[in-house]
């Protein structure tokens, strides 16, 4: 009783959006890091190590906001250590997990 019946005609599928699973996560979560330093010109590696940091951190927001929540967690970890790697002329960086935060630096 919402929507009135010349919307809801106009509507001819249902897309079922179903919460990622955990391999997804990590696959998805290593695509967008890669994607994300790849626009400041820096060649990032992430090991097992920094992966399951990686996971930890962005756990929520890919169970409550997708491959979106992933995306701007990363943002948030990552873009000052990565702008910074962009000012030096450095483009080839790890991705290390650093005191209680994820760090990428030099190799």
């Amino acid at each position: 009783g919402y929507f009135p019946p010349e919307f809801l005609g106009r509507i001819d599928k249902i897309i079922p959006l179903l919460r990622l699973s955990y391999s997804d996560t990590a696959k998805l979560a290593t695509i967008l890091t890669k994607k994300i330093a790849d626009r400041y010109e820096v060649s990032l590696i992430i090991g097992q190590e920094a992966l399951g940091e990686l996971m930890n951190a962005v756990e929520e927001e890919a169970n409550k906001y997708g491959g979106r929540g992933i995306m701007e967690k990363v943002g948030d970890l990552l873009l000052d250590d990565l702008i910074d790697l962009q000012g030096q002329q450095i483009s080839h960086a790890k991705l290390i997990k650093q005191g209680d935060r994820l760090a990428a630096v030099p190799l």
